[in-house]
């Protein structure tokens, strides 16, 4: 899933996500109270205060968001439940939504350990894509030695800011 900017005249579940944690009305369509809540979330973090939600607005929502555990409550909860479709709408995140998150999880290659933290809310909120890991074929050497006078190939991470 690419990354799309949430705006003014769009409806829907991240929306309704966006609107838990910037104070507005959750109601899922992005009108111009969420664009005044989205501008005074921008400004209280250092941010262009234009009422778009954009990839460095949810960077630092990201950056914010506390590490989501069983027990854990409160408006990231409640944007979780709305992104994941699965669970009740409560803000408490309970034993049995675990599940729901780790299926998740397991669906983009994070972790699978239930917690909500970095690395899932950027998935959830479309700031990275699924990760594939390729399986290795049988006759592949997992360890293989270094060759001398060859450098070492090194990937970087991609950074999605």
């Amino acid at each position: 899933m690419a990354f799309k900017t949430v705006k003014k005249g769009q409806k829907g579940d991240i929306v309704k996500a966006l609107q838990y944690i910037v104070g507005a009305d959750p109601d899922g369509d992005f009108g111009p109270k969420t664009e005044k809540k989205v501008k005074e979330y921008q400004a209280a973090h250092g941010l262009e205060a234009d009422g778009k939600a954009g990839k460095l607005t949810f960077t630092e929502i990201v950056k914010n968001g506390p590490i989501l555990k069983v027990g854990a409550t409160g408006v990231y909860v409640y944007a979780v439940e709305c992104l994941l479709n699965t669970l009740t709408l409560d803000g408490v995140y309970k034993e049995d939504e675990l599940k729901h998150v780790k299926t998740y999880q397991a669906s983009r290659s994070i972790t699978m350990d239930g917690e909500v933290g970095p690395e899932t809310y950027s998935a959830l909120f479309g700031l990275t894509s699924p990760t594939i890991v390729p399986v290795p074929s049988q006759d592949e050497d997992l360890n293989p030695e270094p060759e001398p006078d060859k450098p070492i190939k090194i990937k970087q991470p991609v950074d999605y800011k």
